[in-house]
């Protein structure tokens, strides 16, 4: 199976967490710090872990230094999180997401001049369609085009390097070995971080406590789904990873505005006391225009790859 098609199950999994995660800062994550969120979504690597081990072939295998650039990837992902955080407490989703466009140009860089990585020109356009009909899709032509405050831009720009870095590191350690071994390693390194989150950090560990014990199974059921699914999306980008050139790989990730919009049609239709999608025509034209370009885009990018 083409590792785009594999790797766009990544974005398919993170759109659906993007309803979860309206759900939780409405209701659950408000005065909630950064460490308190890192702790849940790192956590649930380790009921992953012992999958991963029967999955992988050979994980001792891997020597130390490429274990080293695996467990230092999961680091870079959860470090990103944080700016990303930052950028939504200042300013609105819709100018934050588009920014995440800046990972295949910071990857485009790092695995040139790093991995040695040269993507055809016909590979090059189809990977500029996707990114421009993301950020098409994702904006708001009904109201005057905001741009973002620079201080928004730089925290979006270090989130998007510190995934980047995540992507090289991850490249460097998995390229020559099995994937699930590899896979293997990256998750111990979630699951020693969820641990250094709780017994380190007070506060995270504090608000984690009184979380659980005020909300209950009903905040556990959605956090626990939303962790898997995030960590379901991770799997199958870092396959995309493992598969192709960092710069490509990423790109994959410019579907996620268009399950987003699908789904989002999908829920405002069934439940839209809870998901309210505009579906006015200007709006749906707009959305139609930059998905056809995204999948023109998809299309080219797998005949030339």
């Amino acid at each position: 199976m083409s590792w785009f098609l594999i790797g766009a199950l990544a974005p398919f999994f993170w759109a659906i967490t993007n309803f979860f995660d309206k759900v939780l800062v409405e209701r659950y994550y408000k005065g909630v710090k950064v460490g308190a969120i890192l702790f849940y979504f790192t956590s649930v690597a380790v009921f992953l872990i012992p999958f991963m081990y029967f999955l992988s072939e050979d994980i001792g295998g891997i020597p130390m230094a490429e274990i080293a650039f695996l467990m230092v990837s999961a680091l870079f992902y959860t470090l990103a999180l944080v700016p990303y955080f930052e950028g939504l407490n200042r300013t609105e989703t819709s100018l934050v997401v588009p920014l995440f466009q800046l990972i295949p140009i910071f990857n485009l860089v790092l695995g040139y001049f790093i991995l040695s990585e040269n993507v055809a020109y016909g590979q090059m356009l189809a990977a500029f369609v996707i990114i421009f009909g993301a950020v098409g899709i994702s904006l708001d032509f009904s109201k005057k085009i905001a741009l973002p405050k620079f201080d928004v831009f730089l925290a979006m720009a270090l989130s998007s390097l510190l995934y980047s870095l995540g992507n090289l590191t991850f490249k460097l350690g998995a390229e020559d070995y099995d994937f699930w071994a590899a896979s293997f390693w990256v998750h111990v390194s979630y699951g020693l971080q969820a641990l250094v989150i709780f017994f380190l950090f007070k506060k995270a560990r504090t608000q984690s406590l009184d979380m659980i014990k005020k909300y209950r199974f009903k905040f556990i059921r959605i956090i626990t789904i939303n962790s898997t699914l995030d960590a379901f999306a991770k799997i199958a980008f870092n396959f995309a990873l493992f598969s192709a050139p960092i710069f490509l790989a990423s790109v994959v990730n410019g579907l996620q505005p268009v399950f987003v919009f699908l789904m989002g049609v999908g829920l405002t239709l069934l439940i839209p006391k809870w998901i309210k999608e505009d579906l006015s025509q200007k709006a749906l034209l707009q959305k139609i225009f930059f998905i056809v370009m995204i999948f023109a885009g998809g299309v080219l990018l797998n005949i030339s790859s």
